[in-house]
């Protein structure tokens, strides 16, 4: 699976960052599922998907479209770990 939903409710939103020597925009939103036990659930929208959060307010509920990613890394310890992530594009 690489693609999904996250239904709930915004928990959090973030400021825009730049990152990099390019400046890329980086915003982070965190949704609140509405499940038996709900779980907070951070969502990185990054260039030009960062607009879809410009008009978000905290309770407010939403549906995020969302790319799952994985990733492979070292540690500082040269241990092998994994990393997972949620990317948005859309959000209704």
């Amino acid at each position: 699976m690489d693609k999904g939903e996250v239904i709930g409710k915004v928990y959090f939103k973030s400021e825009v960052e730049l990152i990099g020597a390019n400046q890329m925009k980086k915003q982070n939103l965190v949704v609140e599922t509405d499940a038996q036990y709900p779980q907070k659930l951070p969502i990185e929208f990054i260039k030009e998907k960062c607009d879809l959060l410009n008009n978000l307010q905290i309770g407010q509920q939403v549906k995020v479209s969302v790319n799952v990613r994985g990733n492979e890394y070292q540690d500082r310890n040269q241990v092998t770990r994994f990393g997972l992530s949620f990317q948005g594009w859309k959000v209704e």
